[in-house]
């Protein structure tokens, strides 16, 4: 019995060590395959974290494009309005342009006429001037005539009064 009880013993020790081989591979596996998560984990969290400031950064840029894009848009609804308002005022005063032209265009029309008849008149006022120095020189023509005769009427006769 005693070999049987050796025989037990040294099964059990070989079952104790197998236990513990066993439990110290099943450790030594877990621990390996923890490290590899947890090298892992730290790669993901690594990664999370860069992706995490990369998003923040889009986030920015982002901002700032949708900022500048409003501010584009209000300047255009700006030089639209300007825009419009000049063509407006254009269209007015082409309106008024031609309008003034018009009027130049009858004014020019009076003033030609009004130069034709003022010319007319200054012919007229020159031939009845004309005239007139004519009617004047025979006039004093006349006068002196009458002068000189009634001259001779009182040496011929005295009593004659002219």
């Amino acid at each position: 019995m005693a070999t049987v009880k050796k025989n037990v013993n040294l099964v059990l020790i070989l079952l104790f060590l197998v236990a513990i081989g066993s439990v110290v591979g099943a450790t030594v596996y877990y621990q390996i395959t923890y490290k590899n998560l947890t090298e892992q984990y730290n790669q993901k969290v690594s990664d999370l974290e860069q992706t995490r400031a990369n998003l923040t950064k889009q986030q920015q840029n982002l901002l700032s494009t949708q900022t500048e894009l409003n501010l584009r848009v209000e300047d255009r609804s700006k030089i639209e309005g300007l825009y419009n308002e000049l063509l407006t005022a254009k269209n007015q005063l082409d309106k008024d342009l031609s309008l003034t032209r018009g009027q130049l265009a009858s004014t020019q029309a009076t003033l030609s006429d009004t130069k034709v008849k003022l010319d007319e008149a200054n012919a007229k006022l020159a031939s009845t001037l004309k005239d007139l120095e004519t009617q004047k020189t025979l006039a004093a023509a006349y006068l002196k005539q009458r002068d000189d005769l009634c001259a001779q009427v009182k040496a011929s006769n005295s009593t004659v009064s002219c």
